[in-house]
This record gives structure tokens, sequence and C-alpha cells, in this order.
């Protein structure tokens, strides 16, 4: 079930992005 920590992955980086 790594699917669920590539979306906290995916949601980190959006959030730095978006900064």
């Amino acid at each position: 079930m790594q699917k669920l920590q590539i979306y906290v992955y995916i949601y980190l980086f959006m959030l730095i992005v978006a900064g």
C-alpha cells in the first residue's frame, strides 16, 4: 500500500511549490 505514501509526497510537493 505505497499509493497513500505517494499521495503524501505529492501533497508535500504541492505545498512547497505553492509556497
